[in-house]
């Protein structure tokens, strides 16, 4: 019993909360299930006879993948989403509707993770894999509202907040920047991972040895 209530991602609730997360996931499910087109815009063109009597011979199938859709959708919204929606039985007046209620969701999105991309800063993070989560966190949502070049925001925001104790090391990465060595947001994080695993290794050795006195 407990698979069947087994969601394939998150809910979407009255908030619109993460719409356009949900909207990419029903979407990647419905082409999986090759029902996509149930909320498609429908086609203007004129049908001739034979295409008229194929779609009428595929009538009870284009139902029936309707009800999937509306199945899918609404077992991926929270209840009182759903209840609001109970009444709907077209999946295309349904995406339609939700589109217009929580479209705009992004922009007050957008308006929070600006605010929220001031206070980011490296230096903030007790590890590189710390930081290196929230500011993936941050790269995807931004992406989601439509901004683009996040990688070299990324960069620049890594290198602009090292603790004033590490600027030199911070400088050298910089250099590796602009002579575009390092290109990627991935490609940063992952030179700062090695040198990291490096700096481990070396205070580890150095506190491993017996440290000898001589005598002068």
């Amino acid at each position: 019993m407990s698979n069947l209530n087994k969601l394939d991602f998150a809910l979407l609730g009255t908030t619109g909360s993460g719409y356009h997360r949900w909207v990419r996931d029903v979407c990647q499910h419905l082409k999986v299930d090759r029902i996509l087109e149930t909320i498609l815009e429908p086609s203007q063109d004129v049908l001739t006879v034979e295409q008229a009597q194929v779609l009428e011979a595929n009538r009870a199938a284009l139902e029936a993948n309707k009800a999937k859709a509306i199945i899918r959708m609404t077992r991926h919204m929270d209840d009182s989403l759903k209840y609001e929606c109970m009444n709907e039985k077209d999946p295309r007046r349904l995406w339609v509707s939700l589109e217009e209620r929580f479209g705009n969701v992004r922009d007050s999105l957008l308006l929070d993770l600006e605010v929220r991309w001031h206070s980011l800063c490296f230096c903030d993070f007790k590890s590189v894999l710390d930081y290196n989560s929230e500011a993936l966190r941050f790269k995807s949502l931004m992406e989601l509202c439509g901004q683009e070049s996040i990688d070299a925001m990324l960069i620049e925001k890594t290198l602009s907040t090292f603790t004033v104790s590490t600027l030199m090391v911070a400088k050298n990465y910089r250099i590796d920047v602009t002579a575009r060595r390092i290109t990627r947001f991935h490609e940063l994080i992952g030179a700062m991972n090695v040198a990291k695993k490096h700096d481990n290794i070396f205070v580890k050795n150095y506190n491993s040895r017996s440290v000898k006195t001589e005598h002068i």
